[in-house]
């Protein structure tokens, strides 16, 4: 009984060294951290004659975001669906084209015209119909 524990003790350490693959348990090596290979520098173009923009001016684009959105999405030459009666009224209902233009600069701003916090949403509650 006891040669056959060790014969089989043997084969499975045969067998366990096999798996290895040449190094000794502990002596694997992982990737180089040091060996990274460089890459050209970035280049700025000759026509880089960007100006930026001045406040008032138009803006530089020649086609609005959704025009852009669906060219980019279908190809170019796809137009833009017009808006149905529906979606019209709802924007001019919303106020789509009254916009502030400061409206960036002020948003998450606490001095609300109440003077309390979470005032612009208690009004529009109460134009709901909805309590404060």
């Amino acid at each position: 009984m006891r040669e056959l524990s060790l014969a089989l003790i043997g084969v499975a350490a045969l067998a366990l060294s096999a798996c290895g693959g040449g190094n000794r348990l502990g002596e694997q090596r992982g990737p180089d951290e040091l060996a990274i290979s460089r890459s050209a520098p970035l280049v700025v173009p000759s026509e880089f004659n960007l100006v930026p923009p001045r406040p008032g001016d138009p803006r530089a684009t020649s086609a609005d975001a959704q025009q852009q959105a669906m060219e980019a999405l279908f190809g170019p030459g796809i137009r833009v669906p017009p808006r149905s009666p529906a979606e019209q009224q709802l924007l001019e209902q919303a106020g789509a084209a009254n916009i502030e233009p400061g409206i960036r600069s002020n948003v998450g701003d606490f001095g609300d015209a109440d003077g309390r916090q979470g005032g612009l949403c208690a009004r529009a509650g109460e134009r709901a119909g909805g309590r404060p």
